[in-house]
């Protein structure tokens, strides 16, 4: 659910206006670039790092989860880091 509401967010927030210097902008182009240089970077790292989350966990295949244990990606948490290192040894043994 999380992650459909940085998701609209993202789609969202380029179309919202935005005051500079007193004065309401409601230019979709002003808009959209003031948007990606102040909150739309912190918001496009949430929607993709959220999305591969979701794409480890749904990695159930032994190949698949074999080179998902050993990817830089998994390295984001350390519950989750250690999860696929004891799934790796397993795999292996």
């Amino acid at each position: 659910m999380t992650q459909l509401f940085w998701q609209a967010d993202l789609i969202v927030g380029g179309f919202t206006g935005f005051y500079r210097q007193g004065t309401l902008i409601l230019d979709l182009r002003k808009s959209a670039w003031q948007y990606l240089i102040t909150w739309g970077t912190f918001d496009l790292g949430l929607v993709i790092m959220g999305w591969l989350f979701i794409l480890l966990d749904l990695v159930e295949d032994d190949a698949l989860h074999e080179m998902a244990c050993w990817s830089k990606w998994d390295g984001f948490t350390r519950g989750k880091r250690m999860k696929k290192a004891r799934l790796c040894v397993d795999l292996q043994f």
